[in-house]
């Protein structure tokens, strides 16, 4: 009997240790069927989840559900940053989402602020642990345990070169961590292929919308069984675009149909060799459009790297060069124009020198803050030195001239510079001594360049040797003035009746009134004035024939005229008005006083002659500032400001076929006895001898205005 209870508590025990074991079987068989459907699950993103962000999304949250998380977190760390970006956040119970949400309000957080940043430098797989001392401190840390979250799960997840991390919150301790951790590291084994996958197909995706949006023409086409013969795998649309191909057309052909025929044979052979090697290969090359047309394309090959045994695939990048080639071959063609200016340059220099030399010419310039002077290899020749052992600086040059030309000229420069003349052309004559003791005698003309602020920065000129002309133009002087002495003399006795008749008729005014207070003393004051006048204009004219310079000074031409106007009242008779018009503010002018005067009077008398009859004689005063494109026909005036002085008369005029002649030495139209022809001709080689010149405009009929331009000189 009690054998019989024995082996009945046997039999019972035995019961016992079977069903717990059947037990664990079930439960075990139940947690595989669990994790059977979350792999499912995981797998299922492949199909229905279009984005990696998403997959990411749903695999967190079905592993969340699955390990009895409260809240999920995938982390990513980028290279060389230091920060950590949050990718997923999924919290298990909406009722904990306001609470947990606050955990995390940024995107972005420094990755020493992570608890789990350690994964990133030494992914060891799945991990579990409880918040130490030090976490603990964290403020997220310190949030996350008030809100019951006592420990952690955590799985390194690296995928292509990118670094993430699964963070997995507990409410409860583990019972068993290491049968966790082994299950969540099997789950990771479908997790990481599934999600590189979504990586590869997202990247895969972004490629080939590069691919669609570059400018570049694309063609991938591999190599078949058949040696030698390959066949277009795919297209972009810029590739399309620029051979005129539509979407699929070109695919499983060859992909040399595109190359013109026209292209050169060897060329293409080369070409598919060297990338077959390995190597890049380009050129460019005739492509061939769908409708024919062709157009210049630059080819590069490129051989990808296998993806199979049996087929190779390489990389063609078509770009079109043909505006490329015709710039280039545009500046090409304007390189040989340059090639060919710059040789017709170079024999126009050589003729210029060699003319220069004929011509006994040359060019200077000086730049401010430098004492060499730049100058042509002809100023040496005018010079009498050698390039080599003559340094042209301005003191080696100036000591060349006299001491009293060296003067003038310093002189001249300083007030041309001073009166503000820059662009001006200037002209100077002076003596240069050559090593052999001969003066030569040297003209040059220049011009001054001045920043915005006035200052000087240059002077440019020309300079030529004049010697010779001059020794010539003396010497044809010397004859004319020996033939033309008496009509000298007798021009002279014509200006000078001109003054004797205001000085009879006033002496005659005097004589017929007595006394010392009289009122008659004012006509003997203008007689005497007036001979002071003539004796004034003999002795210029005197100087002249001894070719003495002029004395300019400053004149105001207003105070001139009205003096002129008083001196002529009487001798211009009752017949003829003089009106003096003036400008009001008119600048002063640089001339010699005599000789203005003695011009302008000559310009009266000639007006009043040519009104017989009588009538009114105005004369005006003006400014005029000359420039390059307004300067007035037939007058030879440099750039500046000028006063003009217009002497106008109603009388006969001059007949068109004589107006060229006026100005001619001894040419008159008066009657004989009447005038000697020196008046215009003297006037106007004062005019021109002071900087300005003589202009004349005259119909027959209607009268005839005569203006004297003379330089107007800078306040």
């Amino acid at each position: 009997m009690a054998d019989d209870s024995a082996i009945s508590v046997m039999n019972h025990a035995d019961a016992l240790r079977r069903l717990a074991e059947l037990t664990v079987e079930v439960t075990q068989l139940r947690a595989l069927r669990d994790d059977a459907e979350v792999i499912g699950d995981i797998h299922a993103v492949l199909t229905d989840q279009s984005t990696f962000a998403s997959a990411l999304d749903k695999i967190m949250r079905r592993i969340m559900a699955a390990m009895g998380a409260v809240y999920a977190q995938v982390w990513e760390h980028r290279a060389h940053s230091p920060l950590a970006h949050l990718l997923a956040f999924s919290v298990r119970d909406p009722a904990d989402e306001a609470a947990f949400a606050s955990l995390y309000s940024t995107a972005a957080i420094p990755l020493d602020e992570l608890a789990i940043a350690h994964l990133f430098d030494d992914p060891v797989g799945a991990q579990a642990d409880v918040f130490s001392h030090a976490q603990s401190q964290l403020p997220r840390v310190r949030m996350a345990r008030g809100l019951g979250v006592c420990g952690y799960l955590t799985l390194a997840l690296p995928l292509r070169g990118r670094r993430f991390a699964l963070f997995l919150a507990l409410r409860h301790r583990l019972p068993d961590a290491s049968a966790e951790l082994a299950r969540l590291d099997q789950l990771a084994r479908s997790v990481r292929p599934i999600l590189a996958r979504k990586l590869d197909e997202e990247r895969l995706v972004l490629l080939g919308s590069a691919l669609s949006a570059t400018q570049d023409g694309i063609m991938l086409y591999r190599s078949t069984t058949v040696p030698g013969q390959h066949l277009v795998h795919l297209t972009n649309d810029a590739f399309n675009h620029k051979t005129g191909y539509g979407a699929a057309e070109l695919v499983g052909q060859s992909p040399w149909q595109i190359v013109s025929p026209l292209a050169d044979h060897s060329i293409l052979p080369a070409l598919r060799d060297k990338a077959g090697q390995g190597s890049q290969a380009r050129a460019e090359l005739p492509i061939r459009r769908r409708d024919g047309s062709t157009f210049w394309g630059e080819l590069t090959l490129v051989k990808l790297p296998p993806v199979g045994d049996r087929e190779e695939h390489f990389l063609a990048l078509l770009r079109d060069v043909t505006q490329r080639r015709a710039d280039a071959e545009a500046q090409r063609h304007r390189e040989r124009e340059l090639q060919v200016a710059a040789s017709s340059l170079s024999k126009r220099s050589e003729q210029l020198a060699h003319t220069q030399r004929i011509a006994r010419l040359g060019a200077w310039r000086w730049q401010r803050h430098r004492s060499v002077l730049d100058v042509s290899d002809s100023i040496y020749d005018l010079a009498g030195q050698a390039p080599g052992h003559f340094l042209p600086t301005v003191r080696n040059t100036l000591a060349l001239l006299p001491k009293a030309d060296r003067r003038l000229l310093a002189k001249a420069f300083t007030g041309y510079q001073r009166d503000g003349n820059a662009g001006r052309m200037h002209h100077f004559e002076f003596r240069l001594n050559h090593p052999d003791g001969e003066t030569r005698y040297v003209w040059t003309e220049c011009s001054f360049e001045t920043d915005e602020n006035g200052r000087l920065l240059a002077i440019n000129g020309i300079a030529q040797d004049i010697t010779e002309r001059r020794d010539a133009q003396e010497m044809l002087l010397h004859s004319e003035k020996l033939r033309s002495l008496g009509q000298l003399t007798g021009g002279i006795a014509h200006d000078f009746n001109n003054l004797l008749t205001v000085i009879s008729v006033n002496l005659d005014m005097i004589g017929s009134i007595l006394g010392t207070h009289h009122p008659a003393e004012e006509l003997r004051a203008r007689a005497a004035k007036a001979a002071q006048s003539g004796a004034e204009l003999t002795s210029n004219l005197l100087a002249f024939a001894r070719r003495q310079p002029l004395a300019p000074v400053p004149l105001d031409i207003a105070h001139l005229l009205g003096e002129l106007r008083s001196l002529t009242a009487t001798s211009m008779g009752k017949l003829h008005q003089l009106n003096v018009i003036a400008m009001p503010d008119l600048p002063r002018c640089l001339a010699d006083r005599a000789g203005l005067e003695g011009a302008l009077l000559n310009l009266l008398v000639n007006a009043r002659d040519a009104m017989s009859s009588g009538g009114q004689i105005e004369m005006v005063a003006a400014v005029h500032d000359i420039g390059p494109g307004n300067t007035p026909p037939r007058l030879t005036l440099a750039p500046g400001r000028y006063i003009s002085v217009s002497v106008v008369d109603s009388g006969t005029g001059i007949a068109t076929t004589l107006q060229d002649k006026v100005f001619e030495p001894f040419f008159t139209t008066k009657p004989p006895g009447k005038g000697t022809g020196l008046g215009l001709s003297s006037a106007i080689g004062f005019a021109r001898q002071s900087g300005g010149d003589l202009e004349m405009q005259s119909a027959p009929g209607l009268g005839t205005v005569m203006r004297i331009y003379v330089p107007a000189l800078a306040e």
